[in-house]
């Protein structure tokens, strides 16, 4: 099986991830919480992205905890970098670019989701979460190893932002 074909599988498979969040709206009705007034929305969307925030977090302090324990790599900026620092700043330069789209999503959605699918952020953090771990733990191993990190973190976030902008399409519609 070829690289590309491996990508494909691991984008083809959050993909489909991202399409069951979309259609698990209706699922989400029958939680005991709905997020029904402003405070509500607004409460699943800071626990969405404090989520999702702490995934930056994280991103920030495996690159500095590198960086505290290997002395090449404190150096100014400007200096070359180890493999492993490095691997850190573009791991660290992608979550920090998701992390920004999905906040971004998250509070269009917030504003503008059916009532009935207020807490879709939660199960879109769930997901940002279980790409990231994946991201992670397939770096090194190449594009291939990581697609299905990358698409489980980007594919939700686009499909839940997808919906506001159709939510928006349809108001102005009406």
């Amino acid at each position: 099986m070829g690289k590309r074909h491996e990508i494909l599988m691991g984008m083809s498979g959050s993909a489909l991830a991202a399409l069951a969040l979309i259609l698990s709206g209706p699922v989400l009705n029958l939680l005991p919480y709905q997020a029904q007034t402003m405070t509500h929305r607004a409460s699943v969307w800071a626990i969405a992205s404090c989520i999702i925030l702490i995934w930056l977090v994280i991103s920030i302090a495996r690159l500095a905890r590198h960086r505290f324990v290997d002395p090449r790599d404190t150096e100014p900026v400007g200096s070359e970098q180890t493999p492993r620092a490095l691997a850190l700043s573009q791991q660290l330069q992608n979550t920090l670019e998701q992390t920004a789209l999905a906040v971004g999503a998250y509070s269009v959605w917030t504003v503008l989701s059916p009532v009935s699918w207020g807490v879709m952020p939660i199960a879109g953090a769930i997901l940002f979460s279980l790409g990231r771990s994946l991201f992670f733990l397939g770096y090194a191993g190449g594009a291939a190893k990581r697609a299905l990190g990358f698409a489980l973190t980007f594919y939700p976030t686009i499909a839940i932002l997808g919906c506001s902008i159709l939510a928006i399409l349809v108001d102005c519609s009406a």
